[in-house]
């Protein structure tokens, strides 16, 4: 109440940024929900208190925010940050919410299409795969470097060979090998 309106605000976002910084995540909350109100479009102020829930492990708030997070950045023009869909993976993987775990691996590989990822979400969807499909599905897997066992790499190319396409069960096996995930013998 001693500090003009331009003064408050900057002292709000300090106070959040030390909260956040020495680890007092109720506080930064507290703080941050009124920074949020004094800058309704600040991005920086919705992620620190999204990552304060997540500290905190209230993944159901921390989720929320990292949506917001990403909505004002995607509206406003600017990159959204990988750390944003991690928090959000990692609270689906808490709760079990396999939905909620493949709907932000897909983003995640839409946006960050890293190996671990595709391999991530290739695992989730492989438990719904009609067996009509299996062999797309293991050319998904192939093509982003997935395929991680023996098993997989003699599975797709049977399915090549069953479907009349001996070549591509040749490149297969090629790369099994040259991976070292086949054995010779």
């Amino acid at each position: 109440q001693y500090l003009e309106e331009g003064q408050r605000s900057q002292y709000v976002k300090t106070m959040t940024q030390l909260y956040f910084q020495t680890k007092n995540y109720g506080k930064t909350i507290e703080f941050g929900q009124r920074w949020i109100k004094a800058s309704p479009g600040d991005i920086d102020a919705v992620m620190l208190v999204g990552q304060a829930y997540w500290l905190e492990h209230d993944c159901r708030n921390a989720s929320r925010f990292m949506d917001q997070a990403i909505d004002s950045s995607q509206r406003s023009g600017k990159p959204v940050r990988e750390s944003w869909y991690q928090i959000k993976l990692n609270c689906a993987v808490n709760a079990n919410n396999t939905a909620e775990q493949i709907d932000t691996l897909q983003d995640l590989v839409a946006r960050f299409p890293k190996r671990d990822y595709w391999d991530g979400l290739l695992t989730l969807m492989s438990r719904n795969v009609p067996d009509r499909t299996m062999l797309h599905f293991y050319r998904l897997r192939f093509d982003t470097d997935t395929l991680d066992n023996a098993a997989d790499y003699a599975d797709m190319a049977q399915l090549a060979i069953e479907y009349g396409y001996p070549g591509e069960a040749q490149t297969v096996l090629e790369r099994g090998f040259a991976n070292k995930i086949l054995e010779k013998d």
